[in-house]
């Protein structure tokens, strides 16, 4: 029910803040590049590893500061009254093929090729957000995640799975912390 007592279709749309939008998106955004930055750093020389922890959570911080404190006109985007139950499913499903990831990988001796597959999912589960999220920017960022699946790939093909993993670190770091300035630019 609505507040007017009326009952939503499904096809009912709602208005969302854009500013909010923006800002969540940023946060989680700049907060999964630094998470993927991060689990690259074992692949890096141990006396490399601390400053480039520095750099990436240097580069996170500026990211959110960027997104996170400017200002915006309080304006709203149409979406549909089931984004918010839509958007978690997508996440939900996006665990379980991670879970799924993890349980075949493991026992078929494949444990290195874990971060290039859920990078696929990961890239996967950008295409409905374009949909749900009304976000257009998002299908740029599941290409080019897709496109650094796919180097990562070679990688570990070519039999290099430590370039591999830092192909996908810090591929998709990059990719997601560009995201997340995109996202901060949009009006």
């Amino acid at each position: 029910m609505t507040e007017t007592g009326k009952t939503r279709t499904r096809t009912d749309d709602v208005a969302v803040s854009e500013r909010a939008l923006a800002r969540t998106g940023t946060l989680v955004l700049a907060g999964f590049a630094l998470l993927w930055a991060v689990s690259g750093l074992h692949v890096v020389p141990a006396a490399a590893r601390i400053p480039l922890l520095v750099a990436a959570t240097v580069l996170t911080a500026i990211v959110l500061a960027v997104g996170l404190v400017r200002p915006r006109p309080q304006v709203t985007r149409r979406l549909a009254a089931s984004w918010m139950r839509r958007f978690n499913r997508v996440g939900a499903v996006q665990g379980l093929l991670i879970g799924g990831v993890c349980l075949v990988a493991i026992p078929t001796g494949h444990p290195r090729l874990i971060p290039t597959l859920v990078l696929v999912v990961v890239a996967a589960h950008f295409v409905p957000l374009v949909a749900i999220l009304r976000q257009r920017e998002y299908v740029a960022t599941a290409l080019a995640l897709a496109l650094v699946a796919v180097a990562s790939l070679v990688a570990y093909v070519m039999g290099m799975p430590e370039l591999a993993a830092a192909v996908t670190s810090l591929g998709a770091a990059v990719v997601l912390w560009a995201t997340a300035v995109v996202v901060t630019r949009r009006p």
